[in-house]
């Protein structure tokens, strides 16, 4: 009699491995299949123009690594980096794909609110119906059915760009976007095999970071780079009319090098001197931390205002004076209000007030306001705000004063404030500050609270010899200032 099971034919253990590698099998099927599906759908989208098919070919047949677009205005470059972003992440699952914008706010206007990039750039909703599993609005985000994404960010709302591992990087307006950010962030698609950088925009007034990337994609075996006008784009039969419309129009206003720049693609550099150095930013939450380390209680709270028939924009500050260091000025926050035919005053000042009681919990003085107002209706509304001056001759006073502000390390912006750093690098000695609205608040706060130091001669020279140590973070106190002689005038 056997006192032993009698042992199955098939080992269970083989059974269940033989399972686990069909199901594999089966979901790389799925995919391909959905690939093949939105390829058909994507076809019938639009007609490719000659620029758009061989940006698409170089990366999705002859597999390049890096990717730059010389292009010029309404060129279709919007549309060339939807359409790659679908693609790849379409073509298979769990992808990361970010579009980098100079700014959040130009991410969102471009790219977003005409849903653009939600829509695959159509005209009606049904990629989105039939592609798209989840929306994040909160952080611009995409998700698709097999699990990839697209999220847009902004170079110079992000401190720095290090780890994130994205599949795919595409870098909108690069002439624009944060030099420091990119540096930062293409190392981070070393972390995938299949990693891509596609840079797009159109040359710069001034040889920046531009220049560099190109040459550099260009000596790069792995890299291409195209160049076109703005004539390329085909799919808008009226756009060559308005293109040679465009070219006499600036012709006559003598403004040629912008018609090169922005429409041919050329350099065309500017011989105009830039009025601001570039800024540099610090991360919100450690602005907050360090401002915390000091006497909290000193720091005067400011709201600087710009009304025009457009726009608002708001700068939320704080400032600390003193006779051995002058004015610095802290700016936590910034934001532009572009939509306001449809909201009034009220409501606009009552959502800033909702944001001055949430810094009051830090800073507890009450806030000094301060508004220019072209409308001079903002004011009359809205009672205890200071007015600026009506007329813009306080901005010959206050660019020049925020300049001296940024060479001397006296104006600190957090990341929150990144526009400033935009308005910064484009800023030239012919244009006006009004078409640059955080750029005018912020001069206009330096026109109106900017002190210098006031220390004596020995003073000065002993708070220039204890710099060393002040870098270093020493605390170093002032002596007591010695006798004077009462007739020869100099200290004993």
């Amino acid at each position: 009699m056997s006192f032993y099971k009698e042992q199955s034919s098939v080992n269970p253990v083989k059974r269940y491995r033989k399972k686990k590698v069909e199901d594999p099998v089966v979901e790389v099927d799925h995919e391909e299949k959905l690939y093949q599906e939105f390829l058909k759908d994507w076809a019938e989208l639009r007609t490719h123009n000659e620029a758009q098919k061989i940006i698409l070919d170089e990366v999705f047949e002859k597999d390049k690594k890096y990717i730059f677009a010389r292009i010029g205005r309404k060129g279709s470059k919007t549309t060339t980096n939807i359409d790659i972003a679908w693609k790849f992440c379409m073509k298979k699952s769990r992808r990361t794909v970010y579009i980098c914008l100079p700014t959040i706010t130009l991410g969102k206007e471009v790219y977003w609110d005409e849903k653009r990039i939600q829509w695959c750039d159509a005209q009606d909703s049904h990629m989105y119906d039939k592609y798209i599993s989840h929306i994040d609005k909160r952080e611009l985000m995409l998700t698709f059915v097999n699990g990839s994404s697209i999220k847009i960010i902004g170079t110079w709302n992000e401190a720095r760009g290090r780890g994130t591992q994205p599949n795919l990087l595409i870098v909108d307006e690069v002439q624009d976007a944060s030099a420091e950010y990119l540096d930062a962030m293409e190392p981070n698609l070393a972390a995938k095999p299949d990693a891509i950088c596609v840079m797009t925009g159109t040359p710069p007034r001034k040889r920046n970071h531009y220049h560099e990337w190109e040459e550099r994609i260009r000596k790069n075996p792995n890299g291409f780079t195209v160049k076109y006008s703005s004539y390329v784009n085909t799919s808008l039969p009226h756009l060559k009319g308005w293109l040679d419309n465009k070219r006499l129009e600036l012709i006559a206003a003598k403004k040629e090098d912008v018609w090169l720049r922005e429409y041919m693609a050329e350099d065309c550099f500017r011989s105009d001197d830039r009025v601001l150095p570039d800024v540099s930013f610090i991360e919100f939450d450690q602005m907050i931390l360090k401002l915390k380390s000091l006497d909290i209680s000193s720091f005067q709270p400011i709201l600087g205002v710009v009304v025009t028939d457009h726009h608002i924009t708001v700068t939320y500050n704080v400032m600390i004076h003193s006779r051995f260091t002058g004015t610095q000025i802290y700016t936590l926050e910034s934001q532009h209000i572009n939509r306001i035919w449809n909201r009034s005053y009220e409501e606009i000042y009552g959502q800033m007030c909702e944001k001055m009681e949430e810094y009051s919990c830090v800073f507890k003085k009450s806030w000094r306001k301060v508004v220019f107002d072209e409308t001079e209706s903002f004011s009359d509304v809205i009672s205890g705000i200071t007015k600026a001056r009506a007329d813009m001759k306080w901005t010959k006073r206050g660019i020049p004063l925020l300049k001296e502000m940024i060479l001397s390390n006296k104006l600190f912006l957090s990341t929150k404030a990144s526009d400033i750093g935009l308005e910064a690098q484009n800023l030239l000695k012919e244009d006006d500050v009004r078409d640059y609205p955080i750029l005018c608040a912020m001069a206009m706060i330096a026109n109106e609270f900017y002190q210098a130091p006031c220390m004596n001669r020995y003073e000065q020279q002993h708070w220039d010899k204890m710099a060393p140590l002040r870098e270093a973070g020493l605390v170093v106190n002032m002596p007591k200032q010695k006798f004077i002689r009462p007739y020869m005038g100099k200290y004993s």
